[in-house]
């Protein structure tokens, strides 16, 4: 009986990975595709880059950190260096984190 499993498993394993090819991404299970974090800044900012800035009039001034996807760099402490950074500023209640981290 457990033989009869394992060839169906494996039978409906090739036929998944035969038929789905085109609509999932099998293959980053088995080993890393070739997108990299580079090349998926370089499409945000295609996608991005002539999109207009929110504005926000306000009678007070309000100070708060935002970062977005601290990886990209070639330094490893960017999330630290925000969270020290926001820390030591008294005047910013606040800091947000956005991207991948979320």
């Amino acid at each position: 009986m457990l033989q009869v499993v394992k060839k169906y498993f494996c039978v409906a394993t090739l036929l998944l990975l035969i038929c789905a090819c085109d609509k999932i991404e099998l293959k980053g299970l088995v080993m890393p595709t070739g997108d990299v974090v580079n090349s998926r800044f370089e499409q945000s900012v295609k996608m991005h880059s002539n999109k207009p800035v929110a504005r926000i009039d306000a009678a007070e001034s309000y100070i708060f950190y935002v970062c977005t996807d601290p990886h990209i760099s070639d330094e490893y402490n960017n999330l630290k260096s925000f969270a020290t950074q926001l820390r030591a500023n008294a005047t910013a209640p606040f800091g947000v984190v956005l991207g991948d981290c979320v």
